[in-house]
């Protein structure tokens, strides 16, 4: 057992930068005001950030850790002294991050995730300690005896990102383009007003110059997207690769910020393969795993992380095999449940229908042009209704669960495990039933939360035999049926 430690004196510097992260919603609104050469601003700035450095260093003299044969004790708080206690048994994941100042001292930033839920943040955060720490955690949590070593020898990694796949992953991104029209929104309060006014007055004179202008324009501001978001995934994917131990994966990213996350291989809840619409053209996937409880924010999203984060169609299937054995991901043969039934569109279309059509019409009534917003989002759920109807699918073996189903534009395939589904829920309402049809949702756990599976609309015979399999495998028969809800 060693004694409670005091991280490295790095540690004050994450504890700072963290802590003005924390306060960009106060330094945003100071910008235009340094542009507009206020200088009380810099002196506003300079108490900000002397207050921030108080914060971090009292931050880092108060907070100790201690690693046990058995748990591991964190330490911490200025006025409010907290002490957290992590069995090594309980925990999911270990994150590893290694900014390149933390490199020449041999020193790491551990992040430490539990099943406890009720956060997005890690359960323990473990400042610039030696790597030694790391191999030591390790060990304890795999029940080894700790030494000066590895714990374990990696083997060649699995599967390694090029650059190519990296400028596939960020051309196909469409997660860009909602923060490029809110930084637009922002363009008044960022950018001098005489800027804006001389722009405004260029951009009249080349909107009268033609649409060949325009066209051009647009292209150059589709280049501009795809470089942002190509520098962004190439600062996060570097040199992204997955080598598999004996019980573990070992997942591994990151330009100036190394980050490697450890994932027991029996913790994973589920195995998610998503293809977006532009990446189903390519024939290209993206593999994701999802795990239960607290999850490191900045390596998930609601418990997700990026096992293959592009891979071609054809080989995914092969590369899982040889990552995850145990878990038998082979290609399904998905048994369609509405593809067939024309019949049903209109139930996928009905909402969208009944909300946009009388909007469309009043705006178009009173502004003409401007209705061309609404029918465009009418024309893009519609779609997006037709596709959920054609892709909605699932089959059963042994004791494996395979849902496939559409969030808008992009396909979704889940693997889960039966033991894995926490309840399993049927639902029709008095307009369905004589219809014999009903929906379907299975919950897992996927970070804090509950992952749902829905499969809408599908006949009666379809969901007897999900509840037979249910049934006949789940132990504890928690199954909720509604009759009377609407649909």
């Amino acid at each position: 057992m060693s004694e409670a430690k005091h991280f490295h004196p790095l540690a004050f510097f994450l504890l700072f930068f963290s802590q003005v992260k924390t306060w960009w919603f106060i330094f945003l609104p100071l910008l235009p005001r340094i542009v507009a050469g206020e200088k009380w601003t810099w002196w506003l700035i300079l108490g900000l950030l002397t207050l921030a450095s108080g914060h971090a260093f009292l931050s880092y003299w108060f907070a100790r850790y201690q690693l046990t044969t058995t748990h591991l004790d964190i330490m911490q708080g200025i006025f409010i002294k907290k002490r957290r206690t992590i069995p090594y048994e309980r925990i999911q994941s270990v994150h590893q991050r290694q900014w390149f100042f933390l490199r020449p001292f041999d020193l790491v930033h551990l992040k430490v995730d539990t099943a406890s839920g009720g956060t997005a943040e890690a359960e323990a955060n473990l400042l610039a300690v030696p790597t030694s720490v790391f191999q030591q955690l390790e060990a304890y949590r795999v029940h080894d005896v700790p030494s000066d070593q590895a714990v374990a020898t990696l083997d060649e990694p699995g599967y390694a990102v090029t650059q190519r796949e990296i400028f596939l992953f960020s051309a196909t991104d469409l997660g860009l383009i909602p923060l490029f029209f809110a930084a637009l929104s922002l363009l008044d309060q960022l950018i001098p007003s005489d800027w804006l006014e001389k722009a405004s007055t260029e951009g009249q004179l080349l909107f009268r110059s033609g649409w060949i202008v325009a066209s051009v324009l647009a292209i150059l501001l589709l280049l501009c997207l795809v470089f942002v978001s190509f520098a962004k995934q190439f600062i996060l994917f570097y040199q992204f690769q997955v080598t598999r131990t004996s019980q573990e994966l070992h997942i591994e990213r990151g330009l100036f910020e190394r980050r490697t996350t450890i994932v027991p291989i029996a913790k994973i809840q589920q195995v998610q393969l998503k293809q977006q619409l532009f990446r189903q053209v390519l024939g290209l996937t993206t593999v994701q795993i999802i795990l239960a409880g607290e999850q490191e924010k900045e390596d998930s999203v609601l418990g997700k992380i990026y096992l293959l984060p592009i891979i071609s169609q054809k080989i995914v299937y092969k590369k899982l095999a040889e990552l995850l054995p145990e878990l038998q991901l082979t290609k399904p043969d998905l048994h369609y449940v509405t593809a067939k039934n024309h019949h049903l569109l209109w139930y996928f279309w009905r909402w969208p229908l009944a909300c946009f059509v009388p909007v469309s019409l009043l705006v178009a009534y009173f502004f003409h042009w401007f209705a061309l917003i609404p029918i465009a989002f009418l024309l893009f759920f519609l779609v997006a209704g037709l596709y959920k109807r054609e892709v909605q699918a699932y089959v059963y073996h042994d004791k494996q669960l395979v849902i496939q189903t559409a969030h808008f534009l992009t396909k979704e395939l889940s693997f889960v495990a039966h033991r894995r589904v926490q309840n399993f829920k049927t639902t029709t309402s008095r307009w369905l039933y004589p219809k014999h049809l009903g929906h379907v949702a299975l919950a897992s756990l996927a970070g804090s939360y509950s992952e749902q599976l829905h499969l809408r609309f599908i006949a009666q015979r379809d969901i007897d035999k999900l509840y037979a399999f249910y049934g006949q495998h789940s132990q504890r028969h928690d199954i909720t049926v509604h009759s009377q809800l609407d649909d």
